[in-house]
C-alpha cells in the first residue's frame, strides 16, 4: 500500500536523523524536540486515521512509529538529564 510506504519511509528516516542525535555530544534545542514530539503525534494520528478508513491494518507502521516514539523518548531524556547535570551527556 502506498500510504503505509510512505508512512514506513518518513519513520525511516526520521529513525537515521535521531541516530545521529542520539550519538551526538550535542544537546537538541527545544524546538528540535518539539518537532520530533509532533512527528510521532501527526505519523500515530495518520496511522490511525487510514486504517479506520480503509478498515486495513498498519502493523508494520504502527510498529515503526512505536520505534520511533521511543527513540524521541531517548532523545528527551538526554535532552533532561543535559539540563540537570551538563557533564553526564557522555553517559548517555
Amino acid at each position: 500500500d502506498k500510504y503505509e510506504s510512505q508512512c514506513a519511509y518518513s519513520v525511516d528516516i526520521t529513525l537515521n536523523e535521531l541516530a545521529g542525535l542520539l550519538n551526538s555530544e550535542k544537546t537538541p534545542t527545544k524546538g528540535i524536540l518539539t518537532s520530533y514530539v509532533n512527528k510521532v503525534k501527526e505519523l500515530k494520528k495518520g496511522i490511525g486515521k487510514y486504517e479506520e478508513l480503509l478498515k486495513q491494518d498498519m502493523q508494520l507502521s504502527r510498529t515503526k512509529c512505536q520505534l520511533l516514539q521511543e527513540q524521541v523518548i531517548q532523545l528527551l531524556y538526554k535532552a533532561a538529564v543535559s539540563e540537570i547535570v551538563p557533564d553526564a551527556t557522555v553517559l548517555v
